[in-house]
C-alpha cells in the first residue's frame, strides 16, 4: 500500500487530547475540544492572518476545502472575498452546496490533487491567501518542498499562506505495517515544515493552536507564513 492510498483510506481518530507544549512534548493534561472544536479554532485563528479591513476584495485558494466550513468562515467573515475550493469534484459539490448556498457567486469547484499535477491554468493567482485543512500531512516530504515552493509564487505581495494539519513528533517511531502507521509516518514535524517554508522564501514564520493527538504520535498545529519582500 502507497502512503497516499494508505492516507486516503485513514480514519482520523477524533478522541480530545490536552494542548502541547511549545517543545512539541506534552503539556500537562486539560480539557481541550474535540477535533471539530480543533479545526474550528484552527480556522478563526486563521483569519487573524487576514486583512484587518473586512471589506477587501481578496482572492483566496482552499486546498483540500472538504466539507467547506473554512471557506464558508472567510466567505461570512470578507463579504467581497472569492474562494476557490480544491477537492475532488463529488466530494466538495455534496458537502459543500448546503454549507455554501448563498455565496455561489464568491465560490467555485475545482478538482485537483497537489499529488497528481502542477497547479492547473485555473489557480494562476495571485492570491492573497492560499489556507489548508488536514490536507497536506499525507505528500512525500519533497512534494510538500514543491507545494509551499509554488504556492509562494502563486500568492500576492504580502499573501498569506496557511495550513492547520497533522504535525509527527520528532522522536516519534512509526512501522509499516498498518495503514494508520503510513499514514502518521508520512507526516512532517513542525520543525521540518518550518523549514520548508523558510527555504521556499516565506517569512514570518508562526505556529498556532497546537493540541497533542497521541493516537497519531503527533499533534495538530496551525502554521502561517506570509511572503514578503
Amino acid at each position: 500500500m502507497t502512503t497516499d492510498q494508505a492516507s486516503r483510506d485513514y480514519k482520523w481518530d477524533t478522541k480530545p487530547a490536552g494542548d502541547s507544549s511549545p517543545e512539541g512534548g506534552a503539556a500537562p493534561r486539560k480539557p481541550a475540544p474535540d477535533l471539530a472544536g480543533l479545526l474550528q479554532r484552527g480556522n478563526e485563528t486563521l483569519l487573524e492572518w487576514l486583512p484587518a479591513d473586512r471589506l477587501s476584495r481578496l482572492q483566496i485558494a482552499d486546498l483540500g476545502s472538504a466539507d467547506g466550513k473554512l471557506a464558508a468562515l472567510v466567505l461570512q467573515s470578507y463579504p467581497a472575498a472569492t474562494v476557490t475550493l480544491v477537492d475532488s469534484p463529488e466530494r466538495a459539490m455534496e458537502q459543500c452546496a448546503q454549507l455554501l448556498a448563498g455565496f455561489e457567486d464568491r465560490s467555485s469547484y475545482l478538482s485537483w490533487h497537489p499529488d497528481d499535477s502542477d497547479w492547473p491554468d485555473r489557480l494562476k493567482g495571485p492570491f492573497d491567501a492560499i489556507i489548508s485543512t488536514s490536507a497536506i500531512h499525507h505528500l512525500a516530504h519533497e512534494r510538500k518542498r514543491w507545494l509551499v515552493a509554488s504556492a509562494l509564487e502563486k500568492l500576492a505581495e504580502g499573501g498569506v499562506y496557511a495550513d492547520f494539519d497533522l504535525f509527527r513528533h520528532p522522536q516519534a517511531q512509526f512501522s509499516r505495517d498498518t495503514p494508520a502507521e503510513i499514514h502518521n509516518g508520512a507526516c512532517a514535524t513542525l520543525g521540518e515544515t518550518g523549514q520548508f517554508l523558510i527555504d521556499a522564501g516565506f517569512h514570518d514564520v508562526h505556529v498556532r493552536v497546537r493540541s497533542a493527538r497521541p493516537a497519531h504520535k503527533g499533534e495538530l498545529a496551525l502554521i502561517v507564513a506570509r511572503k514578503t519582500a
